[in-house]
């Protein structure tokens, strides 16, 4: 893939506008280079394609001319057998009579129905009727020989002797292969053409091609409909040209049509302008290097003022409202670095002012909530001197009105409380402290505090696995995200079930915490706002449900202090999914109990198994 990012292609309009020259310019020049090209390279593939096509035939009628000698050699044979009048009788020649006959490599007699005519090859295949009738009406029957004592296929011819005294006898001759297959026509043909004769089913009868490449099979399949054709194929990667000439056999020697194969590489077929091509390539090259050189020079040249510009607006969305860009370069460029400097002068002094904004909201809310907490416990504590009857005796009705007042205090506190720890929590006063926590002992301590928190209506089931090991972590932070999960999943929940999981991962070396309920659920557009600070789904909820919208914001943002994470899964009337994930070692200070146990040590020595706690609804 090409690379545009160097020195000169830095920013992103210097990459479009050098992509836009490549396709104005260079792209439909590099079109026309490889049109020429192509249509001189078919050119040769036509003219390449006509030659092979021609030599195929050539080939193919030369063997057949060669079978027709064969013939006329095995008929000057019979005529000798039938001269030596009643001397005609089964067997074969002997040594002296075959080295008469060059074409012939081994000649004898035999009766039409005698397979076992030469010693050492395979038996001759049984004459049908309608072969029979091919040889008593005097023409030659070939038969071809796949034997794998023998490594190429043997031909043999055979004729019937002509005599009255030789009747049903045949003369039988097996053809030389250099004779038949033409050997001088094959060396007289380019280093590069490879020749092939195949027959029935495709079964090669002289090849030097692989017998196993799928060519021979296309091939084969198409003579089937074509007696001569060209086509194009793939040997082992490499691209060749291929054409075939088919042997009229059955009307001569009664045996299916043999079909010649001539296959040449392209790269043999284009050496003659592999010279042209070089040079052409080496030309085309320089001249496109050169223009390149050329437009990343102007691109360069042209467009440093943008990744000026481009770097200082970086450093000031990242608050550097100092920075300043200088260029000159009396343009539209100019302009707008002075622009840039004037915005980023105003958004400092904004930013400035916002920040100051937010630490006098933070002091207010902070004020705010210890001015209230004090009187506010001194209520709660008043209320309960009043319902213990220390300042008198105290009626049904009066203990219930101070029931609902130490309740609406109780959340009016835990509101205040909320609010102290946000403001903390924004000004990144979060200190962590490590130790080693058992991590089944803080799924017992807050089964036992929300043991009276579930309605009647709502089941609270609590799992924890047996080889959970040790983790290391703040344990008052652990317990603060998951009971801020599991109150908000109770206060959601008004039937069905709210359960807490907690388990061990060996990948990613982590213990898993999951909270879940069935209670309204969150809708997906509103899940990426459900962790921010003083929200709720919508208003209607607010209304129904009480609470400011922090439980969420403080779990995750303790989740991040202890290098945790926190994901939710919701839908709609369905019911929600928290899942809190802590690894084994969290950062922060080590406090000075936290050698007792080593993180990633099992919390017992023994195989702990898992352990269920289950309140039913009632």
């Amino acid at each position: 893939m090409l690379d545009l990012r160097s020195k000169s292609l830095r920013s992103r309009v210097a990459r479009r506008i050098f992509l836009v020259f490549l396709f104005c310019a260079l792209i439909p020049f590099a079109a026309l280079v490889v049109v020429a090209y192509n249509q001189v390279a078919a050119f040769f593939a036509a003219k390449s394609q006509r030659q092979l096509r021609e030599m195929a035939k050539a080939y193919g009628m030369d063997v057949h001319v060669r079978l027709m000698l064969l013939e006329a050699e095995l008929e000057t044979v019979a005529v000798e057998f039938t001269g030596t009048r009643g001397r005609a009788r089964p067997g074969a020649l002997s040594p002296r009579q075959e080295d008469r006959y060059h074409r012939l490599d081994r000649v004898a007699l035999a009766s039409y129905s005698e397979r076992h005519v030469f010693p050492g090859l395979d038996p001759l295949p049984e004459l049908t009727p309608a072969e029979s009738a091919h040889l008593r009406s005097g023409k030659a029957l070939i038969s071809v020989l796949h034997s794998a004592r023998v490594r190429s296929p043997v031909i043999v011819m055979r004729k019937k002797l002509a005599s009255e005294e030789a009747t049903g006898l045949v003369l039988a001759a097996v053809a030389n292969r250099a004779f038949l297959w033409g050997e001088e026509a094959r060396q007289a043909m380019p280093a590069y053409v490879r020749a092939c004769i195949v027959g029935d089913a495709g079964r090669p009868l002289s090849c030097d091609l692989d017998p196993r490449a799928p060519t021979l099979a296309t091939i084969e399949l198409m003579s089937k409909n074509l007696r001569a054709g060209d086509l194009a194929v793939n040997d082992r990667g490499e691209e060749h040209l291929a054409s075939y000439w088919t042997i009229p056999m059955a009307a001569f020697f009664h045996t299916p049509d043999w079909t010649v194969i001539l296959i040449a590489s392209k790269e043999g077929l284009f050496a003659s302008i592999g010279a042209l091509a070089w040079s052409f390539s080496l030309a085309v090259g320089a001249s496109v290097g050169l223009a390149v050189l050329f437009a990343l020079y102007q691109l360069r040249k042209r467009l440093t003022p943008v990744e000026q510009l481009h770097a200082a607006t970086r450093e000031i969305a990242a608050g550097h409202f100092h920075k300043r860009v200088h260029v000159q370069s009396n343009d539209e460029f100019e302009e707008l670095a002075a622009a840039l400097n004037r915005m980023a002068e105003q958004l400092g002094h904004q930013f400035a002012a916002l920040e100051r904004s937010n630490r006098v909201k933070d002091e207010f809310l902070g004020m705010i909530s210890h001015e209230l907490r004090t009187p506010l416990s001194v209520m709660m504590g008043y209320v309960e001197l009043l319902k213990g009857g220390a300042l008198g005796a105290v009626s049904r009705e009066q203990t219930a009105a101070l029931e609902i007042v130490g309740e609406r205090a109780s959340q009016l506190h835990a509101m205040l409380e909320a609010i102290l720890e946000v403001t903390g929590l924004q000004t990144g006063k979060v200190v962590v402290t490590n130790r080693a926590v058992d991590v089944a002992q803080v799924v017992r301590q807050l089964q036992i505090k929300f043991s009276t928190r579930a309605s009647a209506n709502v089941a609270l089931n609590w799992t924890c696995a047996g080889d959970l090991p040790t983790l290391m972590t703040d344990e008052d932070k652990l317990k603060r995200i998951l009971g801020n999960l599991i109150d908000n999943a109770l206060k959601f929940t008004q039937k069905g079930h709210v359960s807490v999981t907690a388990r061990y991962l060996p990948e990613p070396r982590a213990v898993q915490f999951e909270v879940t309920d069935t209670g309204i659920g969150i809708a997906r557009e509103a899940q990426p706002r459900v962790f921010d600070a003083f929200h709720q789904v919508d208003s209607s909820t607010a209304r129904a449900f009480e609470g400011t919208g922090l439980g969420l914001y403080v779990a995750k943002t303790l989740a991040t202090a202890l290098h945790g994470d926190i994901a939710v899964e919701s839908e709609l009337n369905r019911g929600s999914r928290f899942t809190l994930t802590l690894p084994l070692a969290s950062g922060g200070h080590p406090s000075s109990d936290s050698t007792r146990s080593r993180a990633g040590a099992p919390a017992s020595l023994e195989d702990r198994p898992t352990v269920v706690f289950a309140r039913t609804a009632s």
